[in-house]
């Protein structure tokens, strides 16, 4: 639970593999990279309730 199977074809821009197997993203990292400017200093997704199975936009930092 919590993660999605994500295709080269159906993920945002600078996700898709470059070798072109499939990956397992979790839904929230795509959603943030999707979404949301990057962040220099972070590399980590926090959600905002702290239920990780809330992947609203508004729920993650």
């Amino acid at each position: 639970m919590g993660s999605t199977r994500c295709y080269p074809s159906r993920l945002p821009g600078g996700m898709a593999p470059t070798d072109g197997q499939r990956k397992r993203v979790k839904a929230h990292r795509v959603v943030t990279q999707g979404f949301l400017p990057p962040v220099a200093d972070r590399d980590e997704v926090d959600h905002l309730d702290q239920n990780v199975q809330n992947n609203a936009i508004e729920n993650l930092v």
